[in-house]
């Protein structure tokens, strides 16, 4: 649903792919960002649900941080990139709720289980300001190394 709305909001502004997509993928870590602080902010009940519109734009910047990753790299180096983000996700999806879930229960015994957020909003902060300040740039792609035979030429010899 997010790129369905996103990115031809974003497209309409940007034309240029690559910054279209690095445009996107800023807004991901400010979503992010906006949800851990409204969790700790944001009272349990009904307000609540009115936080569920930024899961929908993290969606739309997974896409657009993929296809970031993989345009800074050449040739056979964007699978490796793919690769290695996979790894990363995949440790990060088995260290953090098990991580955030003994923050929260100590959180919880001191009465200020809401803090428990705050380390993630300032992750995702981190995020944020090095795609802001310190953007990534397209790698140089000549049409000799970007046909598929010298693509498959590049990994044979790799």
């Amino acid at each position: 649903l997010g790129n369905l709305v996103m990115e031809p909001l974003v497209g309409s502004f940007i034309k240029d792919t690559f910054r279209r997509d690095l445009w996107l993928a800023r807004f991901g870590p400010l979503a992010s960002m906006c949800t851990f602080l409204g969790f700790a902010l944001v009272p349990v009940g009904p307000l609540i649900f009115s936080l569920l519109i930024f899961p929908f734009v993290v969606g739309a910047a997974d896409a657009a941080t993929r296809a970031v990753l993989v345009a800074t790299q050449s040739g056979v180096d964007s699978g490796a990139a793919l690769g290695g983000l996979g790894a990363v996700e995949t440790l990060a999806a088995l260290v953090t709720p098990v991580w955030l879930g003994i923050l929260y229960s100590r959180m919880a015994a001191e009465g200020r289980p809401a803090e428990t957020w705050y380390p993630l909003v300032g992750t995702a902060a981190i995020a944020a300001a090095i795609l802001l300040f310190t953007p990534p740039y397209p790698a140089a792609k000549t049409a000799a190394t970007t046909t598929p035979e010298a693509v498959l030429a590049e990994g044979a010899i790799a």
